[in-house]
Formats: structure tokens, C-alpha cells, sequence
């Protein structure tokens, strides 16, 4: 899903600044994705209705399996620990 290729034609530190600005997004999608995945929690807890807690938790599930490939994608290339 997320496939760093570097520009073959610029030079070193062009590939480094690039890096650095594809972790930073990845590391940022993480925490967002973690974040609204919290408030799922909290929403479907507080649901008085079947229909929408049911609903709020397929959502929270889909917001958990895009942090889970973020993480993978991470991981790969060396920049979760």
C-alpha cells in the first residue's frame, strides 16, 4: 500500500529529506489513525442503540486495520520499534 520509491536522478539529500518527510507522515497517519479510533471507543460504549453501536464498532474495526497497515508499512522500512 505505501511504496517508498526514492527518485533514482536526485541527489542523496533530496532522498533524506524525502525519507524523512515519508516517516513523518506515516508516523503522523499512526497516531491520527490511534486517535479517532479512541473516540469509536467512547462512542460505541455510550450508544443506548444496537443499530448504531454495531455500526460504530465496524467503523472503529475499519479505522484499526488502516493503523495496522500504516504500522506494517512502518515496521518494513525500519522506522517503528
Amino acid at each position: 500500500m505505501f511504496q517508498y520509491q526514492p527518485n533514482q536522478k536526485g541527489n542523496q539529500k533530496q532522498k533524506n529529506n524525502q525519507q524523512l518527510n515519508d516517516q513523518a507522515m506515516l508516523h503522523d497517519m499512526l497516531m491520527t489513525e490511534k486517535h479517532i479510533s479512541s473516540y469509536y471507543d467512547v462512542s460505541v460504549l455510550e450508544s443506548d442503540k444496537t443499530n448504531i453501536r454495531q455500526t460504530l464498532q465496524q467503523i472503529q474495526q475499519e479505522e484499526q486495520q488502516h493503523a495496522e497497515e500504516i504500522y506494517q508499512a512502518m515496521q518494513k522500512r525500519g522506522w517503528y520499534s
